[in-house]
């Protein structure tokens, strides 16, 4: 279970890039307790304002701060029993929002858009069954639209939107089982897919790169990005932009390896692949990529993390020891700054924290770090963070301690 959920925001000092905090807000601690607990919805900043997406009693709310000096303008609750995937994007002139949703005996899409003011304009409720993935809203700004992924027994659902509301929808129906979703808008309303598979023929899940028409579901084309036969990924591969042209996807394997591969946007084909054996296992957390200094940043979990460029290989590598319950870690990146995210131990007798580093984006050498300790004696958890030019927002929660009658406690 957990409880309320806060949202820190850091200045990344330019001298040195220090970790500076400048502002906190702990959001309202629920009244009940129950599964579902708190969990974010996304981080979104358009100039001076911040969105923030989070549920509290397993109700959705939407948030609207103030992003420099974290006063609140408007919080807005829906009436949704929210089932942990969703998130939030500014689109046009208001908020467009996504969540799984509990809609009678099973679970649902339902996406809506809230004016700046906190009004609320249209909402449109999916009518599927059975959701297991949601990914999205994924703003096109160049055509003002946007979509919305949902994913459950086999089939893709797809969701286009205008400002006035639904446009398109569609299913692209998969013979093989997914297991995880990510997604991006690439080259005006195509959606770029990368999920995992459980593929018949390998011991492990496999990934598969897809391009989709996201007014149809039509794929242009789709590709593994390993093989299909054998005991290999270990984690959910990660897909990112390079350029207008070129996609970089990257996975992990149970044999040491890190994998990067280069593909044409336009039709699937490799461009060049780069593998990285290492001496210990490593597990894809996450990614990050600065296309203008040609640097590919990527975060494993247990606490390393390694700088590669696409012509040169590894270029080092910061080593860091873990211990974390809920293990987890982000690396964001601008021209500017590198930022390492992670849940660690203060090695205090409490539970895990959240910890910031600053690094050095051409060495990896630590300029400075700051411990997310939100409450005391409880795992502090690591739900989203948005790195925007020389500002770090981050959104944590925290396990709830169960009184049972007798004992001490439990996390």
């Amino acid at each position: 279970m957990r409880i309320s959920a806060v949202l820190f925001s850091f200045s990344v000092l330019t001298v040195h890039a220090q970790l500076d905090l400048s502002w906190r807000h702990r959001f309202d601690p629920p009244s009940m307790l129950t599964g579902f607990g708190d969990v974010g919805l996304g981080l979104d900043r358009r100039n001076d304002s911040l969105v923030v997406g989070h549920t509290w009693e397993n109700r959705a709310h939407t948030t609207l701060f103030n992003a420099g000096i974290g006063d609140i303008h408007w919080t807005m609750p829906s009436n949704d029993t929210v089932a942990h995937y969703g998130g939030r994007r500014y689109f046009g002139g208001g908020i467009l929002s996504a969540q799984r949703v509990a809609g009678g005996s099973s679970l649902t899409l339902r996406s809506a858009t809230l004016g700046l003011d906190g009004t609320s304009a249209w909402s449109d409720d999916a009518g599927l069954m059975d959701v297991q993935l949601v990914r999205g809203p994924l703003v096109n700004t160049t055509d003002n639209t946007a979509i919305v992924l949902a994913y459950g027994n086999g089939v893709l659902h797809g969701r286009m939107y205008d400002h006035a509301g639904l446009v398109a929808s569609w299913q692209h129906t998969s013979p093989i089982p997914w297991t995880s979703l990510d997604a991006m808008v690439i080259d005006g309303d195509d959606v770029l897919v990368t999920a995992m598979v459980d593929h018949p023929s390998a011991f492990t899940d496999v990934p598969r790169l897809m391009r989709v028409d996201g007014a149809t579901g039509n794929a242009s084309w789709a590709n593994h990005l390993s093989d299909t036969t054998g005991f290999l990924v270990n984690a959910p591969a990660i897909t990112a932009h390079w350029n207008a042209d070129t996609l970089l996807s990257i996975h992990t394997t149970y044999s040491g390896q890190v994998v990067l591969r280069m593909t044409d946007a336009d039709d699937g084909a490799v461009l060049w692949s780069f593998t990285d054996t290492l001496e210990t296992i490593p597990e894809l957390a996450s990614m990050a990529v600065v296309p203008v200094e040609g640097t590919v940043f990527v975060a494993l979990r247990g606490g390393n993390t390694l700088a590669y460029s696409p012509s040169g290989g590894r270029l080092w590598m910061d080593t860091l020891h873990t211990q974390a319950p809920y293990a987890r870690a982000m690396i964001l990146a601008n021209a500017d700054h590198l930022i390492h995210i992670i849940t660690d131990r203060q090695h205090t007798d409490q539970g895990q924290d959240v910890r910031v580093r600053a690094l050095d984006p051409t060495t990896g050498v630590l300029l400075d770090e700051a411990w997310v300790n939100d409450t005391v004696n409880t795992h502090d958890l690591l739900e989203n963070a948005l790195l925007h030019g020389d500002v770090l927002h981050l959104l944590t929660a925290a396990t709830f301690l169960l009184a049972v009658p007798g004992c001490k406690g439990s996390k």
